[in-house]
C-alpha cells in the first residue's frame, strides 16, 4: 500500500479563510495563497518525509497513493486549486483521499475532530500556536525570515507526522463499507448544491425587517440593554411579575407551558425566541451567500460520522438541520435547487424507529401489520388506542398525531410527567380543551394511563432496556464498553462510572450511569436503559440508511446529493427521474443480510427543489 500524508499551510485573514467561506471558496478568493506543503511517505516500505514551498515538492510520491489528510476536504480542495494552476502535474494524483479525522470519529476518539485533541489519545502534545501566528502573513514573508519559516516547516511536518500516525493505528480496523461511506461524502462535498442566490438575497431582506420588529418589541432594549441578553429577559419578566422557569430554552417544556399561560398577555414573550430563531436562519443564509459561486454552487461541510451514533452532520449550513416547514415566510429548505436539467429524487425512511425497535423485540403482532402494509402509527392506533376504522392518517389525523406521539418516544423510557408535558406544550389532542382549569392534570393522568399500558402491552421493550442497561453496569470500571450493533459495527462507550447518591424526595440510595462519548475527553453523559437503546435502534437505522447508499454506490456508481438523518437526495436527469425514482423505491427497502424480516418502508418524490 502506498500512503502520503500530506499538510498545507495557507494565507488567510478574517475575510479569507475557509472558516468564512468553505473549503472550495476559500481557494477561489484572490488573497488564497498555499505556501507550503508537508509530505511523509510509506512507498511499500520506502519510507521519507519532505516540507517546503509547493513549488518545489516531489509530487512524483502522490501518485496512485492513498493520500491522507486531516479533515480532508481542505487538503482536497487546495489539491485541486494547485493541479489547475499546474504546480502539481496532472500524473501525479493519489488515488483516493483518506481522513484521519473520519477515521478518530468512527472510533469516538474525541469530541472535536481537530488534530490536536485526537492526539491526545496518543499521548502527542500537539503546538498549534504556530498557526495562530500566521495570520494575514504571506508566504514571501515567512521566506523572508529563516527563523520564522523554519517554525512553520517544523510545525506543518509535525501535522503530517500526526496523520501517518493515526493511519498507521486504526486505518486497517476501519471496515471497509464505512471507508466508502466517508469517500462518498467527501464526493457529496466536492459536488456541491446548488441554491437560489436571489431567494437568499431576497431572504434576507425579509429577515432584516423581522430582526427589527423583534428587538422594537422588547421593553428592555430601549434602556440600552442587548437583545438577547437573559438576564434583562428574566429582569423584564420579574418586573411584570411573571415567575420564569430555569431554562428559556426553545424545547424546555416549562418554558413552552410558560409561554401558553402568559405570551397572550405578554406578546413580547415570545419575540425572544423568534429573535434567536431569526438570527440562527440569517447565520445561515448569509454563509450561503457567501460561499455560493456565481452559478450558485455552494460546497457545504458534510461530515461523516459527525456524531456518536455515526450520523452525518455538517458545519455552519447543516444541511441536517434545516427548517421543515416556512419560518417567517422564508422556504429555507425551497432555496436549495436542482441544476438545470436535473431533478430531485428525495425518499425518506419511513418510520423507521418505531419499525427497528419493534423488529429487535421480536414485537411479531405489530410486525405482521406493518408489513401488510400499515404505517407503524396507525398498527399501534389498532391495537392500543381501539381504531377500528379505515386509513387512520386520512380519516383521523387527530388520533394519528397522537399515535406518532406515543410510539417513539415511550419505546426509549419516556415516563408519564414527561409524555405529559410534551403532549400538552405541542398541544396534541387528547379531548381536554385549553381553557380547563384541570387541564395539567388531566393530561398527567391520561400519560400515565399510556404509558402504564404501552410498557404491560410491549413488555419486551422495557425488557430490553433492562438487558442493555445491565450489560453496561457490568462493564463499569472499564476504559471502554464496546456494543456491537446488528450491522457488525461498535457503539463506544469511554469511562464507565456509577455513581451513587441519595434521591432528594424519597431519600433512597440511588445508583446513576455515567460515561463519555469520546475517549480523549470527558464531558460525562448520564446513561440508563431508555438512552441506551435510543442510541442502539437509531445507530441502527443510521447502519441501514449507509449500507443501502453504499449498495446503490456500487450498482450505480452514483452517490446521494445528501443524507439528512433517514432521508437520501439524489440529483438526476430530468429525462431519467422517473426511472431513478422507480429504481431508488425498490433498492431502499432492501434489506441488509443482517436485518432480515425489519419491514423496512420509503416515502418518495421528485421535485425541482429540496422540500420535505
Amino acid at each position: 500500500m502506498r500512503v502520503v500524508t500530506l499538510d498545507y499551510e495557507t494565507y488567510y485573514d478574517d475575510e479569507c479563510s475557509v472558516v468564512e467561506l468553505g473549503a472550495v471558496r476559500y481557494t477561489e478568493h484572490p488573497r488564497f495563497e498555499a505556501y507550503m506543503v508537508s509530505l511523509v511517505w510509506d512507498l511499500e516500505g520506502e519510507k521519507g518525509e519532505w516540507v517546503g514551498s509547493p513549488e518545489d515538492a516531489p509530487w512524483e510520491v502522490l501518485k496512485g497513493s492513498l493520500a491522507v489528510a486531516h479533515n480532508s476536504s481542505f487538503e482536497m480542495a487546495v489539491t485541486t486549486h494547485l493541479l489547475r494552476q499546474g504546480v502539481i502535474p496532472s500524473d501525479c494524483l493519489p488515488d483516493t483521499f483518506v481522513d484521519t479525522a473520519d477515521i478518530a470519529a468512527f472510533f469516538s476518539l474525541s469530541q472535536r475532530r481537530s488534530l490536536d485533541e485526537v492526539m491526545q489519545v496518543f499521548h502527542v502534545k500537539m503546538n498549534k500556536a504556530p498557526r495562530a501566528q500566521a495570520r494575514g502573513r504571506t508566504g514571501a514573508e515567512f521566506q523572508s525570515d529563516p527563523e520564522l519559516w523554519k517554525k512553520m516547516c517544523d510545525y506543518c511536518l509535525e501535522d503530517s507526522r500526526a496523520c501517518m500516525k493515526i493511519f498507521s493505528a486504526l486505518y486497517e480496523s476501519w471496515p471497509e463499507n464505512e471507508r466508502l461511506v466517508a469517500e462518498l461524502t467527501k464526493l457529496a462535498f466536492l459536488n456541491g448544491i446548488r441554491v437560489n442566490i436571489a431567494e437568499v438575497r431576497r431572504a434576507r431582506e425579509l429577515l432584516q425587517d423581522k430582526i427589527e420588529e423583534c428587538k422594537a418589541s422588547l421593553p428592555w432594549v430601549e434602556r440600552g440593554e442587548k437583545p438577547m441578553s437573559v438576564k434583562a429577559f428574566r429582569s423584564a419578566c420579574l418586573e411584570a411579575g411573571l415567575e420564569l422557569p430555569d431554562s428559556t430554552a426553545k424545547n424546555d417544556e416549562d418554558f413552552q407551558e410558560f409561554l401558553l399561560e402568559y405570551g397572550e398577555e405578554f406578546p413580547w414573550l415570545s419575540k425572544m425566541g423568534d429573535l434567536r430563531s431569526a438570527n440562527r436562519l440569517e447565520k445561515v443564509l448569509a454563509a450561503l451567500e457567501r460561499r455560493s459561486d456565481a452559478e450558485g454552487i455552494v460546497h457545504v461541510g458534510l461530515k461523516y460520522y459527525g456524531g456518536h451514533l455515526g450520523r452525518w452532520s455538517g458545519d455552519e449550513v447543516n444541511l441536517q438541520n434545516l427548517n421543515k416547514q416556512p419560518i417567517f415566510g422564508i422556504d429555507l429548505r425551497g432555496i436549495v435547487e436542482a441544476r438545470p436539467g436535473m431533478s430531485f429524487i428525495i425518499f425518506d425512511f419511513s418510520q423507521i424507529e418505531p419499525r427497528a425497535l419493534f423488529w429487535l423485540v421480536k414485537e411479531e403482532d405489530f410486525l405482521v401489520m406493518v408489513r401488510s402494509g400499515i404505517n407503524p402509527y396507525e398498527a399501534f392506533a389498532r391495537r392500543s388506542l381501539g381504531w377500528t376504522g379505515g386509513k387512520l392518517k386520512d380519516n383521523d389525523k387527530k388520533l394519528y398525531a397522537l399515535s406518532k406521539q406515543l410510539v417513539i418516544a415511550p419505546g426509549y423510557g419516556q415516563g408519564a410527567k414527561r409524555m405529559s408535558d410534551v403532549l400538552r406544550t405541542s398541544r396534541t389532542d387528547i379531548g381536554v380543551s385549553s381553557d380547563d382549569p384541570e387541564r395539567k392534570e388531566k393530561y398527567l393522568a391520561f400519560s400515565k394511563v399510556q404509558v402504564e399500558n404501552y410498557r404491560a402491552t410491549y413488555w419486551r421493550i422495557p425488557e430490553l432496556w433492562r438487558d442493555f442497561e445491565n450489560e453496561f453496569r457490568a462493564n463499569i470500571g472499564q476504559r471502554v464498553y464496546e456494543k456491537k450493533l446488528p450491522s457488525g459495527r461498535d457503539l463506544y462507550y469511554y469511562h464507565l462510572q456509577e455513581r451513587t447518591g441519595i434521591h432528594p424526595t424519597t431519600g433512597r440510595t440511588t445508583r446513576e450511569l455515567w460515561c463519555s462519548f469520546f475517549l480523549s475527553t470527558r464531558p460525562y453523559v448520564k446513561m440508563w436503559g431508555g438512552t441506551l437503546t435510543e442510541n442502539y435502534i437509531q445507530a441502527l437505522c443510521r447502519d441501514i440508511v449507509a449500507e443501502a447508499v453504499v449498495r446503490i454506490f456500487r450498482e450505480t456508481s452514483s452517490f446521494p446529493l445528501f443524507t439528512s438523518h433517514d432521508e437520501v437526495v439524489y440529483e438526476v436527469p430530468d429525462a431519467e427521474a422517473k426511472d431513478w425514482y422507480s429504481y431508488l423505491g425498490k433498492e431502499l427497502v432492501k434489506n441488509p443480510p443482517w436485518a432480515e424480516g425489519l419491514p423496512l418502508g420509503v416515502e418518495g418524490m421528485i421535485t425541482d427543489r429540496y422540500t420535505k
